[in-house]
Formats: C-alpha cells, sequence, structure tokens
C-alpha cells in the first residue's frame, strides 16, 4: 500500500518539481516587500535568536505541544477509531481526513491576498488560536456526547491542523518579512521542528513505558484540554509580543538586519 500510494504521486511531484523551477527571480518589488532571502551565518543566527528570543520560546513551546498532539492523532487514528467503535471502517480515515485537507487548503491560501507583512504575521496567529479553539470547543461538545466520534475527529483534525500548517513556513515566512531580517526560514523551522518531534517521541515513551492506564480516547480527550489552553494563551502572549518588536524595529533590530 505504501509503494502505491508513493507511485500515485510520482509524475505530479516531477510535474510541480518543472513548475517550480520556471518560478522567475524575485522581482525589485518583491525584494523590497520581503527583503533578500540569503543563507544566515553562525553570528546572523546567534543574532537572531538574542533579538528574538522570548517569542521564539514562547510559540516554539506552544509548536512542541501542538506536535505533540497533532502526531499523536495521526499515529494512532486506528486506535482512537477502534475504541470508538469504527474499528472495521477502512473508509473512515478518508471520509475524516478529506474535508480537513479541503478546509486548511482554503484557510492558508487565502493569506496570499494579505499584502502587508506585519498584518498577515498578526493574521497567523489568529488563525493558530482559532484552530486551537476550535478542537478544544468540539471536544467539549463530544465529551457531553453533543457530537458524534466522526464529527468530533473531522473538527479536532481541522482545527489542529489550522495551528500546525502555519509553522511548516507561512508563519516565520512572514516573519522574517515584516522585520526585514537578511535570512531565510530553514533555521527557525529547524529549531521548531527539532523541539517538536522531540517532545512527540517523549510523549510515546511515556504512554508505553510509564504505565498510562488511560485510554487512547480519553488519554488524546485529556491532552487536547491541556494543550489548546496552554496553545491560546501562549500565543495571545507571542502575538502581543512580535506585535510591540515590529513597532520599535529603529531600536531594536541590529543594523545588520535592515532589508
Amino acid at each position: 500500500m505504501p509503494f502505491v500510494a508513493g507511485a500515485l504521486f510520482v509524475i505530479p511531484m516531477l510535474v510541480l518539481t518543472w513548475l517550480l523551477n520556471q518560478v522567475p527571480p524575485p522581482t525589485p518589488e518583491d525584494i523590497k516587500m520581503r527583503s533578500v532571502r540569503k543563507p544566515m551565518t553562525a553570528a546572523d543566527r546567534k543574532t537572531f535568536v538574542a533579538t528574538f528570543l522570548p517569542g521564539i520560546v514562547i510559540i516554539v513551546a506552544t509548536y512542541v505541544l501542538l506536535t505533540i498532539l497533532r502526531d499523536f492523532r495521526d499515529n494512532f487514528a486506528n486506535e482512537l477509531w477502534t475504541e470508538l467503535g469504527y474499528g472495521q471502517n477502512a473508509a473512515i480515515f478518508t471520509q475524516t481526513e478529506v474535508p480537513v485537507s479541503l478546509v486548511v487548503l482554503l484557510c492558508m491560501s487565502l493569506l496570499v491576498l494579505v499584502k502587508s507583512n506585519i498584518r498577515a504575521f498578526m493574521i497567523n496567529h489568529y488563525i493558530i488560536i482559532s484552530g486551537y479553539i476550535v478542537a478544544l470547543v468540539s471536544t467539549l461538545l463530544f465529551s457531553h456526547h453533543l457530537i458524534n466520534p466522526v464529527v468530533w475527529m473531522i473538527l479536532v483534525g481541522t482545527g489542529l491542523y489550522l495551528s500546525y500548517v502555519p509553522f511548516n513556513c507561512l508563519y516565520f515566512e512572514r516573519m522574517i518579512a515584516s522585520y526585514k531580517m537578511a535570512g531565510n526560514v530553514g533555521f527557525i523551522i529547524y529549531i521548531a521542528d527539532a523541539f517538536g518531534y522531540l517532545g512527540s517521541v517523549v510523549v510515546l515513551f511515556v504512554k508505553q513505558f510509564i504505565g498510562l492506564k488511560l485510554s487512547w480516547t480519553n488519554f488524546f480527550v485529556d491532552i487536547i484540554f491541556g494543550i489548546c489552553l496552554f496553545g491560546i494563551a501562549g500565543t495571545l502572549v507571542a502575538a502581543f509580543y512580535f506585535r510591540r518588536k515590529y513597532f520599535s524595529i529603529p531600536q531594536t533590530i541590529p543594523t545588520g538586519y535592515a532589508g
């Protein structure tokens, strides 16, 4: 099955790679709006971290927990569906994941309409918070038996991916563009992903070896409540921090970072 699934995407991958290679170089207007993108030296990385350390710590902490939550849902979807009574319905994966993909794709693609980088950067925070709220509220409804498991899993998936997807590039891309830093998103994405997946592995070890007696579903519900509440609070603090930072650029951003 993995071979067949991968083979289906070989031709689209080749076509899209060719199309990517046809993208023209940035125009002077592009460079003015988004700043020059170049590899960051060791000194650049140290300056970047020192300049934005409080915001980086807060947003990476929320991302670590979000990655744990998203990975748990994806890695143990089979166990969750089995406990929820859908273990014999293989089509349930397609039925629940397609709507999630479409909603998230639509929301993320609409951001291209926002030309102001700082505005788009702030909107990314609002989208992330909205995702947490969707996951949290749907779990409350499910816990009180007001929605069925299928609707719950669709809403939780939509919420988690609305919060998670921006971190794959969109969030940090607009951050760099807003502050006109001479660099690229690779370094900060690496930081976020390294800690994110480390956290995911730690949770798997705890669940497997510490002897937690919770069912998969109960464990999932509990970590949704905790992580979403923390994520909402942390993202609000990060938004406030980065907004204040933006309006103090002349005083705080090092000269070498001017775009």
